[in-house]
């Protein structure tokens, strides 16, 4: 089992959204977007033309970002802790008691029933949960 570090060199980097651009903050070089590549991954080089190095970017990182930042706000760690407490639980309930804990069904139609029971079922408690919140 291998255990993949990321380069320690990535914290020198600082990603500049309305730029579209890496500066590095150790000798103030600024790498710009160049393409994507195959794998999904805007490439960032220096712009005098050396393959000095090529930072890498996925293209849903924006998005990835913001979610980051969401789930470590306040209110994300509050609505994590409530969902812990209530949805997760209810989840395992129903796997238990209502016989989903093992694959019983055979149907794709009657599968994608019982995992629109449990979106519903999600959904219901994410719902009351906000509408707590709103009253507070």
């Amino acid at each position: 089992y291998r255990r993949f570090h990321r380069n320690p060199d990535h914290k020198f980097f600082r990603y500049d959204s309305s730029r579209d651009c890496f500066t590095d903050t150790r000798t103030g070089e600024i790498y710009t977007y160049r393409n994507i590549d195959r794998q999904g991954y805007k490439q960032y080089r220096i712009s005098d033309n050396s393959n000095k190095r090529i930072l890498r970017r996925a293209i849903d990182a924006d998005v990835y970002d913001r979610c980051r930042e969401r789930r470590l706000s306040t209110f994300g760690k509050a609505l994590y802790k409530r969902r812990k407490e209530t949805i997760e639980r209810s989840f395992a309930d129903s796997k238990q008691n209502h016989g989903y804990r093992f694959a019983q069904y055979s149907s794709l139609f009657i599968i994608f029933k019982c995992k629109i029971q449990h979106i519903f079922q999600f959904l219901k408690n994410m719902l009351d949960f906000l509408s707590l919140l709103s009253t507070i």
